[in-house]
């Protein structure tokens, strides 16, 4: 990684704003992630500079890892209280990131459920403030499916207006109690 790369990293670990996205950049720093799965894109700056951090991180003569960017969100079919955010315009925001790029459109669930054996190996799942329920859903089924040991999952929360939202993390216990629970009803 050159010297502006890594003056940028620092930079978005210790100083971006705002300040709640911070959790989100270490995560990609300390992981080293190269598979990230997000849920419900409600920033796709923020998103973007991920994207381009892992990129960076990735580049140089120790590594040319494939970055993979997967984004699970209802794009066209958002409701009014969400910024618009249409496939097409999804696609030329990101695609000049470097990293391969994927979109599913639709419900989390069912986007999840068809795409969870592509998505094998996530470094870090992100949930957007509303994309994760807590009840019982086939969301929670499939995402351990995706993840390995080193795994993070992180969940938004509404902080308020002006500060925009917090990130909490899921445990990997948290989540095979909620696939648990949710198996049990369905054998049920």
């Amino acid at each position: 990684m050159s010297m502006l790369h890594r003056v940028k990293c620092l930079y978005r670990v210790y100083f971006s704003r705002p300040k709640s996205s911070r959790i989100l950049y270490r995560a990609v720093r300390d992981l080293r992630a190269t598979r990230i799965v997000e849920f419900g894109i409600t920033d796709p700056e923020r998103s973007l500079k991920l994207i381009q951090m892992a990129v960076d991180m990735h580049q140089g003569p120790k590594g040319d890892a494939q970055i993979s960017y997967t984004a699970i969100d209802s794009f066209d079919a958002r409701s009014q209280s969400q910024s618009p955010l249409t496939l097409k315009q999804a696609h030329r925001y990101f695609n000049s990131s470097g990293a391969k790029v994927q979109f599913v459109p639709g419900l989390m669930s069912e986007g999840l459920a068809r795409t969870a054996n592509t998505l094998l190996g996530t470094d870090l799942v992100i949930f957007a403030e509303d994309a994760a329920p807590q009840s019982d859903s086939r969301l929670w089924f499939f995402l351990p499916r995706l993840l390995h040991a080193k795994s993070c999952v992180l969940q938004a929360q509404d902080e308020g207006e002006n500060q925009g939202p917090s990130f909490c993390k899921i445990t990997h216990a948290e989540i095979a109690q909620r696939a648990a629970c949710h198996t049990r009803m369905r054998v049920a």
